[in-house]
């Protein structure tokens, strides 16, 4: 991508972008597409020293964005900062998974700022801990340090790791006299700390499964396993704080009872991602992600789409208020308010042409078209090029140097002018160029003159392309197809009550008829009773392990609100495809002229010995 990004610095309207940007004033880009923002971001960023904030609607856009700058940029150049939408941060629990990406984010913004961050929404509305005091919490241990094993075991349990009696994931620690196992954020292997006396002797990685040792380490860095970490005073300042408000505000005896147990949590630093509510009390002022590095740019990508995904959180925060009794009169702070995070040097990009309110600042259309897929419709191809010699850039990518040479003697029979690019090797302009590259995507640029057209593109082939070294995990149920499926506290779904933990079987009998039951349990104690015939209307939750979810309320309205809101998009979806297929039934086709000699070799360059059903597929 080198290549195309050095030759856009020479393009008018790119620079007039890159201008307005580095006026660290507002800039809204709009007529333009994913594509041709993301070259803006790596334009930009190639050209600075800051970091670059890049923010999505939700989670889903978050990832892909995430994975597709993976493809083209180091994987170092590039974070992840997921939050869990708040229905499902409240509803279910918080993912484990994004925690462990988010607190690694953090570290390597600590470490190097200069970075592309790609967040959610949420993401940076989630409250966060001051800079100094991440800095102050990292850990090293090093070889002779000394260091007492009860302070080491203080320490941990702070940062949120759990003790254990053998280390068997990562935030485990286990202690057995003088050796000390432990298994840090970030690390691919657990290590095994022995002491002598109250000093660091030796340092061992060691495998998991086998209990070997890999080799030894002189240190080792230790990170928090939780966003959401404080010291005994801090601990005594938010019992006193509890205390206060119980004798200052009128609770109920429901929140009181609440309240008490969330201390009890706190103090044994317990549930500490739902109770990540009350680190705004422990903080001078709102911190987020964003405020963990000082030079920054953020970029809005759909930003009147954010827009209405933060009118969306805010009506589900009300909702939360007004179903949670008078627990919210403890003054949380969920997530910090969108103006307050708006900073007056973001970039606001639409797909659509906006009236916007500037207060002056400039509005760029960065025009550009969906990108064309071939499919092996070679007839299609090579008329495109020929149209588009001396009118506009063209580059062609291709992965491997055998199907860049075919290519190459076919455009040389078909008397097409092009330029093979050797690596690094400077774009010609309003020609086409052949280059060798997996560090790519499609796109076509108006405004850029310029389009990019990758091997995937042109044939049927797929290409397996590098994603991002994190793969979110969302959580999935398993239907139940036996009643010995279920142990007893496992968590179920039901689909009209949601979320309860199996107590027993129960045999009941009604009237002359006995039957046996399940006894589900949910929040403050209900309990729902499914005969064993209904119980294919109930699934076995799954989550992140290790994590608690929060049980549904019987008769009350959040299940109901999240099952609309998932229905809602399911039909969006099936309305995107009805429009797509009626379009494509009456769409006139067109048959070109077959290349069978071409694509043989192209199927046979395919690198992989395809599956009986792949073969099948191909065939049908």
């Amino acid at each position: 991508m080198k290549q195309i990004l050095k030759f856009l610095e020479s393009n008018p309207v790119m620079n007039d972008v890159m201008t307005a940007i580095k006026s660290n004033k507002a800039v809204y880009l709009n007529n333009t597409n994913e594509e041709n923002a993301l070259l803006i971001l790596m334009e930009y960023y190639i050209q600075s020293n800051e970091t670059l904030f890049l923010v999505t609607p939700n989670l889903y856009k978050a990832q892909l964005i995430y994975d597709r700058l993976c493809q083209v940029l180091p994987s170092e150049n590039v974070c992840f900062f997921p939050q869990d939408e708040f229905v499902t941060n409240e509803l279910l629990v918080s993912s484990m998974e994004f925690r462990v990406e988010r607190i690694h984010t953090i570290n390597r913004l600590i470490e190097n700022p200069n970075r592309i961050v790609v967040a959610n929404l949420y993401g940076i509305l989630k409250p966060e801990l001051p800079l100094k005091t991440w800095k102050d919490s990292l850990l090293t241990i090093e070889i002779n340090k000394e260091i007492a094993i009860n302070t080491l075991t203080k320490t941990l349990i702070d940062y949120g790791y759990k003790k254990e009696y053998t280390v068997e994931k990562i935030g485990d620690f286990s202690v057995r006299g003088g050796i000390v196992d432990i298994y840090p954020l970030g690390a691919k292997n657990p290590f095994r700390l022995d002491f002598f006396g109250d000093q660091i002797d030796v340092i061992k990685e060691f495998d998991i499964e086998t209990q070997k040792s890999i080799g030894k380490q002189k240190r080792i860095n230790l990170l928090p396993m939780v966003e959401f970490f404080y010291n005994d005073e801090q601990c005594n300042y938010l019992e006193e704080l509890i205390e206060s408000k119980m004798k200052s505000t009128k609770f109920s005896q429901e929140t009181l009872e609440i309240l008490h147990r969330d201390f009890e949590l706190l103090k044994n630093h317990d549930e500490l991602d739902r109770l990540v509510r009350y680190l705004p009390f422990l903080t001078d002022r709102h911190y987020t992600i964003l405020d963990l590095t000082e030079k920054k740019h953020i970029f809005f990508l759909d930003y009147h789409r954010i827009v209405d995904q933060n009118t969306i959180l805010i009506e589900e925060i009300k909702d939360w208020y007004l179903t949670s009794g008078d627990y919210p009169k403890m003054d949380f702070s969920m997530l910090y308010d969108f103006n307050e995070v708006f900073v007056n040097n973001s970039v606001m990009i639409d797909y659509l042409e906006y009236k916007y309110k500037t207060n002056g600042a400039p509005i760029i259309s960065i025009f550009g078209k969906e990108v064309i897929t071939y499919s092996q419709n070679l007839d299609l191809l090579y008329s495109d090029l020929k149209r588009s010699i001396d009118k506009k850039t063209t580059v062609i990518a291709f992965t491997n140097s055998q199907a860049k040479a075919k290519f190459i003697e076919v455009l040389k029979t078909k008397e097409i002018p092009y330029y093979s690019l050797r690596n690094q090797e400077d774009i010609h302009r309003n020609s086409i160029n052949i280059i060798l590259s997996e560090q790519i995507f499609d796109f076509y640029s108006d405004s850029f003159e310029i389009s990019l057209i990758s091997e995937e593109a042109i044939t049927k082939k797929h290409i397996s392309r590098k994603r991002g070294d994190y793969i979110s995990v969302y959580r999935k149920s398993q239907r139940l197809n036996d009643i010995n499926d279920l142990e007893k506290g496992d968590y179920v779904v039901h689909y009209d009550y949601g979320i309860g933990r199996f107590l027993e079987i129960k045999t009941m009998t009604f009237g002359a008829v006995t039957n046996d039951y399940i006894h589900i349990e949910y929040r403050g104690g209900d309990k729902l009773y499914v005969s064993l015939e209904a119980i294919d209307q109930i699934h076995k939750y799954s989550g992140s392990e290790g994590f608690t979810p929060k049980l549904s309320k019987l008769g009350g309205t959040d299940w109901a609100k999240t099952k609309k809101r998932v229905r809602e998009q399911v039909h969006e979806i099936a309305d995107q495809l009805i429009r797509l297929y009626a379009e494509r039934e009456h769409s006139d086709g067109v048959i070109y002229e077959e290349y069978p000699k071409l694509e043989q070799e192209f199927e046979e360059s395919f690198p992989y010995i395809e599956t009986a059903d792949q073969l099948k597929t191909i065939q049908d």
